[in-house]
């Protein structure tokens, strides 16, 4: 009985520091779905913007540096920017490089973290179209952000007919992930000391460690009675 109380208190010191962690923003802070998709959008209207009037050179690179790496906003500069006696400015075209995709920001919009690279892949399967301007076969395309500092930026987009290899592994490994998670927490639920605890701390995000001790007490005390305690 003593070893599974101090089994059980353990997990009330691990749930109420998992509990009070501070929210501070950190390198290893994760995007969700939500997040990783507006701030697509965001960077897109960026890139769009800069064809509504001529600016100076410096402005522009002033309204792509929060969403773009040194590097992708040169490649997307050089590509689409053009000089006018009136100062730089882009040109809208059916088809141009290093834009952000179309992306329908649905299900069908996939969202992995890379852990081995620290990296965000952002990837949309585009069925055949002989519709409109632009005309194209099935593809992929993909969107890859990087860490820049404490500030996640895009730095490489991917197009491609088939699936790309480092995809495939990467919806692979979280596969894995996700079963073996899956496992985890059946094992954990399966075990009645463990689900009770769940249940009682899940609605609870302040709760009386002295409460859940007596609890557990009085539920040892009625195994005992019932002489179904091991």
């Amino acid at each position: 009985m003593r070893k599974r109380i101090y089994t059980m208190l353990l997990l009330v010191i691990i749930g109420f520091l998992l509990m009070h962690r501070p929210v501070i923003a950190s390198a290893n802070e994760r995007l969700t779905n939500d997040e990783a998709f507006e701030f697509l959008k965001e960077a897109f209207e960026a890139q769009i913007s800069i064809g509504e009037r001529y600016r100076a050179y410096g402005e522009i690179r002033d309204i792509l540096k929060p969403y773009f790496s040194d590097e992708y906003a040169k490649l997307f500069l050089e590509e689409n920017l053009f000089l006018e006696e009136e100062g730089y400015i882009t040109y809208g075209t059916d088809f141009s490089l290093y834009y952000i995709p179309f992306f329908s920001y649905t299900n069908d919009t996939n969202v992995i973290f890379d852990e081995e690279q620290n990296r965000y892949v952002i990837y949309e399967f585009f069925p055949k179209s002989n519709e409109g301007p632009v005309t194209y076969n099935d593809h992929y395309e993909a969107i890859i952000l990087v860490k820049d500092g404490s500030k996640w930026k895009v730095n490489k987009n991917e197009i491609s007919e088939e699936k790309p290899e480092f995809i495939k592994e990467l919806e692979n490994n979280e596969a894995n992930v996700n079963s073996i998670s899956l496992e985890i927490k059946n094992e954990t639920y399966s075990h009645p000391a463990t689900s009770e605890f769940l249940g009682y701390l899940a609605p609870n995000t302040i709760f009386s460690l002295y409460s859940f001790l007596e609890m557990e007490y009085k539920n040892q005390a009625f195994y005992m009675k019932k002489g179904t305690f091991k």
